[in-house]
């Protein structure tokens, strides 16, 4: 499929979700329980330590970090000028389904 860039749109092979349970705490975190600014990190080392192309931004059933594209290119700006979100690396969000989450409805809204 051509992209916006006149390239193939690069579909990604796997997708790392956030913090899947793990034996030890990982490194880049303070605490036992893992806070927004873990996930920033978390996405970060995924992308260029991994080499995961895509990073699933969970939403549904806790307060997110609206900010995590602002900041992952403001603190990590000379890796994301070689690796453009959207054309070389992938965020992709989780949104609730306000059909059956009627609670987190807002959720959608707020990411859309």
């Amino acid at each position: 499929m051509n992209g916006q860039y006149g390239k193939h749109l690069k579909i990604p092979r796997t997708m790392s979700t956030q913090h899947p349970d793990n034996v030890h705490t990982p490194f880049f975190t303070e605490n036992i329980e893992l806070t927004g600014e873990d996930e920033v990190k978390e996405a970060y080392y995924v992308y260029s330590h991994l080499g995961c192309t895509e990073q699933m931004w969970d939403c549904e059933g806790k307060e997110v970090d609206n900010y995590v594209v602002k900041k992952l290119l403001s603190r990590y700006g000379n890796y994301f000028q070689d690796h453009r979100l959207g054309r070389d690396l992938f965020l992709t969000l989780r949104v609730p389904n306000p059909d059956i989450e009627r609670t987190e409805a807002k959720i959608l809204l707020e990411t859309l």
